[in-house]
């Protein structure tokens, strides 16, 4: 009888371990989680730019989301760090900003002070730097033959206890080993991410070729390449499209590009990398024009082709981020109709009528 008790609790634990691995794919709009809500929709992720909110414990909505965070185990926190050109500068001049002891050490204490905020949440990912990782990939593949070690970083001048602790390579890679360290001092739930963009790769993702985007075609293997030349365990990858209009063909394209190289970053980390859109913009046009007026078609692509991310192991979208919300649902309290009626139909699995249509009901992501 133990026995038989001692199988059926361990079939039951091992289902809800299943159970709680199959994650759908989650939406997240900065400034905009508790906006949703006056639209009865509930979103399955929060999206804040750096400290924005994460570490207010008296405010009551930090509050809120800990505790959905702790009840929930699908809840994903997402913080895009991109405070690079306030502390470090011009992003293509990174190399001799780098030579700046007193500017490394306040990047470094802004991080610490980011995972320090971080660490009461269950899980999260951050995204870093998303606009100057291009700049960093495109120079380093261009004049330190794709090699960050080959960048040198006074790291041993920076009078920083953790810095000291770790004692890391005076380069580039050194510098982003002292992130991942301070991130496993301080929150090692949290997972990280380099931000890759289209005009910062070694390839043309809108132009797949025959066979499709696979981890050792010649335009993706030196990008997962140049990422594990850092020595940093990275668990993700972020990506964007850049706001343009597009057929559904090229973004698919884009989007399979981008999973190769995380597939290929799989390969070094040995497990499955966290793939996830870490920004499709919001224009007035989105309040304004019907869909099929719209200039930039990113946001249609995604809500008609959850599926399609998800089959990828895309694990979500931020939608929303930065200087063009102002004026609109960061200050106004409201979401473009559109909007409203795609996420309805996604979080409440009802046909809405939206035009065009969009996913109806949860998608669970497939974990290449």
């Amino acid at each position: 009888m133990k026995r038989i008790f001692l199988l059926v609790l361990s079939v039951v634990i091992l289902l809800t371990h299943s159970i709680a691995q199959k994650q759908p794919f989650w939406i997240a709009m900065p400034k905009a989680y508790f906006i949703a809500q006056k639209y009865g929709i509930t979103l399955n992720a929060y999206a804040v730019r750096n400290q924005a909110y994460v570490g207010k414990f008296k405010n009551p909505n930090v509050q809120k989301l800990l505790v959905r965070a702790k009840s929930n185990p699908n809840f994903m926190m997402v913080v895009t760090s991109d405070k690079w050109h306030l502390i470090m500068g011009d992003r293509k001049k990174f190399v001799q900003a780098l030579q700046d002891t007193h500017k490394v050490r306040l990047y470094f204490e802004y991080v610490k002070h980011l995972f320090q905020n971080l660490s009461p949440f269950p899980r999260g990912i951050v995204n870093f730097e998303p606009d100057p990782m291009g700049s960093f990939s495109k120079v380093i593949r261009s004049h330190y033959k794709g090699d960050p070690r080959l960048v040198p970083v006074p790291l041993d001048k920076v009078n920083m206890p953790e810095v000291k602790e770790l004692n890391p390579p005076n380069n580039f890679a050194g510098f982003w080993q002292v992130i991942d360290y301070l991130r496993r001092k301080y929150a090692p739930q949290i997972m990280i991410a380099p931000t890759i963009k289209v005009w910062g790769t070694s390839g043309k993702p809108a132009q797949e070729p025959p066979k499709g985007w696979t981890p050792d075609d010649p335009q993706v293997k030196p990008m997962w390449q140049y990422y594990a030349r850092y020595g940093v365990n990275w668990d993700g990858l972020a990506f964007n499209f850049n706001g343009k209009k597009r057929p559904d063909s090229v973004y698919r394209s884009i989007v399979r590009y981008f999973c190769a190289v995380a597939d290929g970053m799989s390969r070094v980390y040995h497990k499955h990398m966290y793939k996830f859109i870490w920004k499709v913009k919001i224009y007035k046009f989105h309040y304004t024009e019907p869909p099929e007026k719209w200039p930039v078609n990113e946001l249609q692509f995604i809500f008609r082709n959850i599926p399609f991310l998800a089959s990828q192991g895309v694990h979500g979208v931020v939608i929303g981020y930065g200087n063009e919300l102002n004026g609109l649902y960061a200050k106004k309290g409201t979401l473009p109709p559109a909007l409203v009626c795609w996420l309805k139909e996604y979080f409440l699995a009802k046909d809405f009528g939206c035009k065009p249509q969009g996913t109806i009901g949860l998608v669970y992501v497939k974990e290449k």
